[in-house]
């Protein structure tokens, strides 16, 4: 993370200098202090996201389409999956962090940007009402996706999210195992030739698994912005999250011969 943190020393340092502020210290060594702490590194994270989001705009200009899902809720729940990282760790999961898909509805923001995305029996814990449920095919968990268009009919609001998957089992209903991080189903593959990725819906079972961090409306799937979102996001996971190793993308895109028609898909 060095030159991120080389970036963010420059930032600071010309904002405060433009201030007439001057650092009581040096403000490498600060952010070196932030950086061994979860706090820090949630805060430095959200920072970096909220930097990406708006030299995007600048490029794209699409400022009442797309936007950061919530600046604390983002810190909060970026300190809760770098906490579960380090859980996972412990037990010799994989602690791999990557960007998926959800969508939900507009109504469904206030809570999701006060509370972060959780499960079934995480809204039921703390007596969350949910505004629409579309069931549980693979068991309790927050559904994402691999690709922004296969499950948009779900929602007017896509939201691109940091998953740490960690033990993963692939299920066929809703029969994973207890000790399984994330389960991986997948309904309408089977009527496509076999088991296509493209449908899988990806279930991590606990709000600390994940991070929404840009919202989007839903008629973006399409547009090549939210796959520049994903692949300059995953550069920030990388650096952050996963050791600064960079992960190989593969843009996933629909089953040749389909095409879409009202958020749904058909052959």
């Amino acid at each position: 993370m060095t030159d991120t943190y080389a970036q963010l020393a420059t930032q600071f340092q010309a904002e405060e200098d433009m201030a007439g502020v001057k650092w009581d210290a040096n403000i490498t060594a600060q952010l070196d202090s932030m950086k061994s702490s979860i706090a820090g590194q949630a805060w430095l994270f959200t920072e970096q996201v909220l930097q990406l989001h708006t030299k995007l705009l600048l490029q794209h200009k699409k400022s009442d389409e797309i936007a950061p899902v919530a600046i604390d809720d983002m810190v909060y729940t970026c300190e809760k999956i770098l906490q579960c990282q380090e859980t996972f760790r412990k037990l010799n999961h994989p602690t791999h962090v990557t960007v998926a898909y959800h969508y939900t509805h507009r109504q469904s923001m206030d809570k999701i940007q006060q509370h972060g995305l959780l499960s079934k029996n995480e809204r039921n814990d703390i007596m969350v009402r949910e505004n629409k449920f579309h069931g549980e095919a693979f068991g309790n968990g927050i559904y994402t996706a691999n690709n922004p268009l296969a499950f948009k009919h779900f929602g007017e609001v896509g939201l691109l999210v940091a998953t740490l998957r960690g033990k993963i089992q692939k299920v066929s209903g809703r029969n994973g195992d207890d000790d399984a991080n994330t389960v991986i189903g997948n309904k309408r593959g089977r009527f496509h030739g076999g088991s296509i990725s493209y449908y899988d819906e990806i279930v991590v079972r606990q709000s600390s698994q994940c991070v929404a961090l840009i919202q989007y409306k839903s008629h973006l799937a399409h547009d090549d912005l939210i796959w520049t979102y994903h692949v300059e996001l995953q550069k920030l996971v990388d650096n952050f999250f996963n050791g600064e190793v960079p992960t190989e993308l593969e843009r996933v895109h629909p089953p040749e011969g389909m095409v879409s028609g009202g958020g749904h898909f058909f052959c």
